[in-house]
């Protein structure tokens, strides 16, 4: 996706986007294929800022510093962030690793 430090600089950028545009908080542009076939890489996402998150959500987290569009799982596993593209490892979220959430996608 991007950095942490691009979620947080706190500047806006306008970009083109054809198509019916959701509610939404912040919109985000997809770097990479980890959430293929639900999302493209270059694709625009829209997002609602919240931290009310269930399972089986798609969100946006940061994750040990670095921003990433991830499945929220949590079962009796654990909690973890999911790429739906499975050549992607699970990003566990536990005490080793610092996480928050930043919000939700809205698709």
């Amino acid at each position: 996706m991007t950095s942490e430090q691009y979620l947080l600089d706190g500047k806006t950028e306008l970009v083109p986007y054809d198509g019916e545009v959701p509610p939404h908080d912040f919109a985000l542009v997809v770097n990479g294929d980890s959430m293929l076939p639900l999302f493209e890489d270059k694709q625009i996402i829209f997002v609602n800022k919240t931290k009310d998150v269930r399972s089986g959500q798609i969100v946006i987290a940061d994750y040990d510093q670095q921003a990433y569009v991830k499945k929220l799982v949590k079962d009796e596993n654990g909690c973890r962030l999911v790429s739906l593209n499975k050549q992607y490892k699970d990003l566990p979220i536990n005490e080793e690793h610092e996480t928050s959430i930043f919000g939700v996608v809205v698709l």
